[in-house]
């Protein structure tokens, strides 16, 4: 039976936290053990994970300083053992299908490549479990240039190799680096870089809750996300550029012959008005979304990409 570390990071989640952590540890067909890192949580979080830690040795939980959840995922990521057979991220108040991480491991282990990443679209709904809409992530492009344009994979869906999780362990999401690169977005763009193989699924096996408090974009309203694209103008800039400057100078051994020559591209686009030019009417930096295509391609003529 494959072994699996899912890793959540919790912070003021005792609302939800018990269902979530109880259909984690009620997945079928695998050994799953659930490592969680309370991000300096001030309601009864802390409390309810020393209850799991207590009476059930599938759960260990870490209880740190408050870092966001960026970091307290990836840092949680590079410091676990390297003993398991796969590797998945949790959110603190979804709910999982039964069969969640075993789909996820058959889809990986029916294809060749070791360095893999499985991920689904999204059964989003509301804070009484009542069905609100299927996330597909239509017309989705998986490729290096596109996911820096528009890293819209969920992290809550992610599942990967051990082969994917020490190549992640090379890199470290800093202070210094804010808001630029999620742990997420980081396991995705490292996986295309060295030429793992991203395997997505539209059909999801997890409850993905919205809520009142929910923190990332998904189900904050259409003017809110649209915000969030045109920060790409003001505090977002140069993000996607400063991105892939952070992985290829990890990386620059380790980068596939495939997606070397854009990650190239991207670190001189601002040399030449001829190379941002070009850069700007590059397909394979194109997502799949017209409005964030089109927005793009003015951050690129601008230098703000």
């Amino acid at each position: 039976m494959n072994k699996i570390l899912v890793i959540m990071s919790a912070y003021n989640g005792e609302k939800y936290l018990k269902e979530q952590i109880d259909s984690i540890l009620n997945q079928n067909g695998v050994d799953v053990t659930l490592l969680v890192r309370d991000d300096g949580s001030s309601d009864r979080t802390p409390e309810i994970l020393k209850e799991y830690e207590s009476k059930e040795k599938r759960v260990r939980c870490i209880y740190g300083e408050n870092l966001g959840f960026r970091r307290s995922f990836y840092d949680t990521l590079v410091g676990c053992e390297d003993t398991y057979d796969y590797y998945a991220f949790s959110d603190q108040d979804d709910v999982w299908n039964d069969n969640k991480l075993l789909n996820a491991v058959r889809a990986i282990e029916n294809q060749d490549n070791k360095v893999a990443l499985y991920t689904t679209g999204l059964h989003v709904v509301d804070e009484n479990l009542n069905f609100m809409y299927d996330n597909t992530f239509k017309n989705i492009r998986i490729s290096y240039g596109s996911a820096l344009s528009r890293q819209r994979l969920a992290g809550c869906t992610m599942v990967f190799t051990k082969e994917l999780t020490g190549y992640c362990k090379k890199f470290r999401i800093t202070e210094e680096m804010g808001n630029t690169i999620s742990h997420d977005a980081a396991v995705y763009y490292i996986c295309l870089l060295v030429g793992g193989k991203v395997i997505f699924t539209p059909e999801s096996d997890i409850n993905f809750r919205r809520h009142q408090s929910t923190v990332t974009e998904h189900g904050k309203g259409f003017g809110k996300r649209v915000g969030s694209v045109l920060n790409i103008f003001s505090k977002n800039s140069q993000r996607r550029f400063l991105q892939n400057k952070y992985l290829y100078e990890v990386f620059e051994k380790d980068i596939c012959g495939e997606v070397r020559p854009l990650a190239e591209k991207i670190l001189t686009y601002k040399d030449s008005f001829g190379k941002t030019l070009s850069f700007a009417f590059d397909k394979r930096k194109r997502c799949g979304l017209f409005s964030v295509d089109f927005i793009d391609f003015f951050a690129i003529l601008t230098r703000n990409y």
